[in-house]
């Protein structure tokens, strides 16, 4: 009965298991902000340990891009944000939302 919870359930449990992946990075860093494009931006995390997480942002609305950090490429859809725990491995984007049925 009711409305089903997906896809808006599933959307923030992945959500929050690529946060907890970051942890470390966000914790104990700063973020250091780069600028990927005229809409594209990065906040990479580094810390002492060795560890490093990354989110890039499309800020466009209409246009997907590829963009280009630390020597890897990454597509960002529009108007999304990936997350990157190891800096190098996208684990999640707003743009894609699994539904689970």
């Amino acid at each position: 009965m009711g409305l089903p919870r997906d896809p808006k359930y599933s959307h923030l449990r992945d959500l929050h298991k690529a946060i907890k992946l970051c942890e470390p990075a966000l914790v104990y860093s700063k973020p250091i902000k780069i600028v990927l494009g005229s809409k594209q931006e990065a906040y990479v995390f580094n810390y002492q340990a060795g560890g490093c997480a990354a989110f890039l942002a499309n800020n466009d609305a209409n246009s997907d891009v590829t963009v280009s950090v630390r020597g890897f490429n990454y597509h960002l859809p529009p108007w999304s944000i990936s997350i990157l725990p190891d800096c190098k491995n996208t684990v999640f984007n707003t743009a894609r939302a699994r539904i689970q049925l």
